[in-house]
């Protein structure tokens, strides 16, 4: 990936605009009463795929046996923003949570968006019939060699990354823009800080393998310095790749040796930096994850809705620092519980009345 496009993707990261995302699945989740699990995702396939190639596979897992595909004609979904979404393919999965196997991801590092943990649990209370249902998306853990937590406290990550208000409950529009304006500004000072350390790292590796090493003693001494020294203002898209250190190490030590050395590795730069940076690629994509229970849904952590179903919107912003768990929970009304109960409560009266009656009333006396 190159330098700018690691720069289109940081501006969606701080704007979290839906617009920006190359890659939309929609994942409809439905539970029976008998707790099977019906799954369909949808998705948009290139034309190789649609022409029966697959390793064009343009699902976040491996479709394997389990999974019928249906491929139809491109058509236009809309999310739950209102976004227009192409879709063509879709592949559906019938299946109980005990005889699941786990769902190996395309790619290894889009696991935390590919691979949920999913549970349901079923409980049944007489009356009621209650189903539980969790899918866990786990946290993110390659997030670059710069601790999120140097910038954002935890309090700050779980409003800025999940929405969670929990710590700025009482706030009114004006001051909640406010704490959010400066927690965009040091969210993308901790990306541009992630960037410059890969980046130097990357021109520090390949100084080494120059035959001119007169530099290299002397890079660790001015890391930090030159980071603090040329990092962006903070209204400012952060701007750090290889090449751009190359420059900053130039004119930091008067001279043209790292634009021999970014001259020499142009190519391995890229190379390098698209390798350090693959978790980048969990921010294309974007997850309508849409959940159907049995009965009436008496809690959920989501109040979208759309054709009946709850839903979520599944992003790795939303992993980036702690698992995203979506939950719900439905009853379904045993309506023969109540005829049984209903049944036996007649019973035990009309007993106690018969009891009572013959107790209580005398027989007729002899003349």
């Amino acid at each position: 990936m190159k330098a700018k496009q690691l720069l289109f993707v940081l501006g969606c990261v701080a704007l979290t605009a839906t617009s920006c995302v190359s890659s939309y699945y929609r994942s409809v989740t439905h539970v029976a009463p008998d707790g099977m699990i019906g799954k369909t995702i949808y998705a948009l396939g290139d034309s190789a795929f649609m022409a029966g190639n697959a390793t064009h596979n343009p699902f976040l897992f491996v479709l394997n046996n389990d999974w019928q595909v249906t491929r139809f004609d491109s058509c236009i979904a809309y999310d739950f923003f209102g976004e227009k979404r192409n879709l063509n393919v879709k592949a559906y999965r019938h299946y109980s949570f005990e005889d699941e196997t786990p769902v190996p991801p395309v790619r290894e590092v889009m696991r935390p968006l590919a691979a949920p943990k999913e549970t349901l649990k079923k409980q049944f209370r007489w009356f009621y019939t209650y189903y539980t249902f969790t899918a866990v998306y786990p946290e993110i853990t390659d997030k670059g060699p710069i601790p999120l937590s140097r910038y954002l406290t935890e309090p700050q990550q779980a409003l800025w990354l999940q929405g969670d208000m929990k710590d700025y409950q009482g706030m009114n529009g004006i001051e909640l823009k406010s704490v959010l304006d400066d927690l965009e500004k040091d969210f993308l000072q901790w990306y541009a800080h992630s960037m410059y350390e890969i980046s130097f790292d990357i021109v520090q590796h390949f100084d080494s393998l120059s035959e001119d090493k007169r530099y290299l003693p002397r890079l660790a001494a001015c890391k930090d310095s030159l980071f603090l020294t040329n990092q962006p203002g903070r209204e400012d898209l952060p701007d750090f790749s290889p090449t751009i250190i190359c420059d900053l190490l130039d004119t930091h030590f008067h001279t043209l040796h790292f634009s021999n050395v970014k001259s020499r590795y142009a190519k391995e730069f890229e190379q390098q930096l698209e390798e350090k940076s693959q978790s980048i690629a969990l921010f294309d994509a974007l997850i309508q994850y849409e959940l159907s229970l049995p009965g009436e849904i008496l809690s959920a952590n989501t109040t979208l809705y759309q054709d009946g179903a709850l839903v979520w919107k599944v992003d790795a912003y939303r992993n980036l620092a702690a698992d995203y768990t979506l939950t719900a929970q439905s009853r379904v009304t045993n309506v023969w519980a109540f005829i049984v109960t209903f049944g036996l409560l007649l019973g035990a009266i009309a007993g106690l009345v018969t009891y009572a009656r013959s107790r209580y009333i005398r027989p007729k006396s002899k003349r």
